[in-house]
């Protein structure tokens, strides 16, 4: 498939990359962009990273206003497919919803937020994790979005799209505003993507926009071709920054206890990423995280991706072709900017959610993605657990 390439749009980093991998299964070249300034290039579908989730709702607006803007004055980019969010409403989805209809012209929004497979459902405006009210989760302890109710229309927040309103499967979608969808199966989704028509946004979650795929003429018929992934065969560095519990108790279960993180000084991180140098000569595997990044302080999770993409960046520096599996969505995109990398191409998913990509600026490197609140793939987790990390020096 080639002509005007369509867009998709993701308000961070591990999102965009689990759409394209969505692309890429079914038989497409899928690239995803942290520049949306940038011309698309030979690829199917473009997934623009506008980087956003982390701000407020008006500064988030103009971001999403002006990539689309920028992207409208590239040659070959196609109309925009979808509007990838966080599946848990993360972020100032009502917001960038609105500013995106507005610069396109859209009367209204279909947001769809749930993935059932993942046990994330919506039913009667209330959203679930595996039955769980989704303020009682570990969502609850995010420290840049605490999810403070389970009602799908507060969490959507404020934005300039009205009215907000939740929907059962079946009911009509208003002429006007943003409707979120009920959802707790994969029916439910292909219901909701049967009302999409030219005056509807779509928007939601990477299981709504696998349904939107099957329904658009251009995707019609997938070529499930690209068998199972492999890992590269390159030094192996894995860097986590994620608050979930479930996952900080795997990483500690799986490479021992770290210490507790608080800001690293320059002089820390080089003879931290010395050390990992020196395990990934020995091992051919080495593990990079904090022990803690469950302060409720913002400004905490972003000093803490920060030291970890630095000390990436220097441990990378002495191998072209390093694997680098990045575990949270905001470290993921504060890695990939502090090693240059804005252009990236779908190789292989391991799993929904965890993809490795190849940076063209660094075609013999891989970058592997994992979001934060996402269970570890068997494979990738046996391809970690060889090894023991270096912990942060504090």
């Amino acid at each position: 498939m080639r002509g005007r390439t369509p867009i998709v749009l993701a308000d961070d980093l591990t999102g965009a990359c689990e759409v394209a991998a969505v692309v890429h299964r079914r038989g497409l070249a899928a690239e995803v962009c942290l520049d949306a300034g940038q011309p698309a290039g030979d690829t199917d579908v473009l997934v623009v990273d506008t980087d956003t989730r982390l701000l407020n709702g008006e500064k988030a607006a103009r971001r999403v206003a002006e990539c689309l803007s920028a992207l409208r004055q590239l040659d070959g980019s196609g109309p925009l497919l979808f509007k990838k969010i966080d599946s848990v409403l993360r972020g100032p989805v009502a917001a960038e919803l609105g500013a995106a209809a507005e610069c396109l012209g859209f009367a209204r929004a279909l947001v769809v937020p749930a993935n059932p497979v993942l046990g994330r459902s919506i039913e009667g405006g209330r959203y679930r994790i595996n039955g769980i009210p989704l303020h009682k989760t570990d969502f609850a302890r995010d420290p840049h979005h605490p999810a403070r109710t389970d009602e799908v229309a507060a969490l959507l927040g404020d934005g300039g799209l009205r009215p907000v309103v939740s929907l059962r499967r079946g009911e009509a979608l208003p002429v006007r505003g943003i409707a979120a969808g009920d959802a707790a199966s994969a029916e439910d989704l292909a219901a909701w993507a049967s009302c999409l028509d030219d005056s509807t946004l779509a928007a939601g979650s990477a299981a709504f926009f696998t349904a939107v795929l099957q329904r658009n003429r251009d995707f019609v018929d997938p070529v499930e071709s690209h068998g199972a992934p492999r890992a590269p065969g390159a030094p192996t560095l894995l860097v986590s920054g994620t608050t979930a519990a479930s996952a900080q108790h795997l990483l500690a279960a799986a490479f021992g206890p770290g210490h507790p993180h608080d800001r690293l000084a320059k002089g820390d991180i080089a003879q931290w990423a010395e050390s990992l140098r020196a395990k990934l000569a020995a091992d051919g595997v080495a593990a990079a995280f904090p022990a803690r990044v469950d302060s409720p302080d913002p400004a905490d999770a972003t000093a803490v991706a920060a030291a970890l993409a630095e000390v990436a960046y220097h441990v990378s520096s002495g191998h072209d072709n390093i694997h680098l599996i990045v575990e949270g969505g905001a470290t993921a995109v504060t890695v990939a900017r502090r090693l240059g990398w804005t252009r990236l191409c779908v190789i292989c998913e391991w799993s929904p959610g965890v993809v490795s990509l190849s940076p063209r600026e660094a075609p013999h490197a891989t970058f592997t993605l994992k979001p934060g609140s996402y269970p570890w793939p068997p494979a990738v987790h046996d391809l970690l657990t060889n090894t023991q990390p270096e912990p942060a020096q504090t």
